[in-house]
């Protein structure tokens, strides 16, 4: 936000769930998965929540791979 350069790449919100047991899409959560993905692949805003904590992720440098030689 304010003006870094991902602002101008679209991006989606993703969660994705860990069900405890195979089959139990009622609530019963191991884990929760959320995070921004942008086009050019990049992620940010990660957070791993296990129900009892969480853990928050911050991008906090990007450094571009070289492209390898034909």
């Amino acid at each position: 936000s304010g003006g870094r350069e991902n602002d101008l790449v679209p991006s989606t919100v993703a969660r994705c769930y860990d069900f405890r047991e195979p089959g139990d899409y009622l609530g019963n959560v191991g884990y929760e998965v959320d995070f921004r993905m942008f086009a050019n692949g990049v992620a940010d805003h990660l957070v791993l929540d296990y129900g009892d904590f969480a853990v928050a992720g911050r991008l906090s440098r990007l450094e571009p791979l070289t492209e390898p030689g034909c």
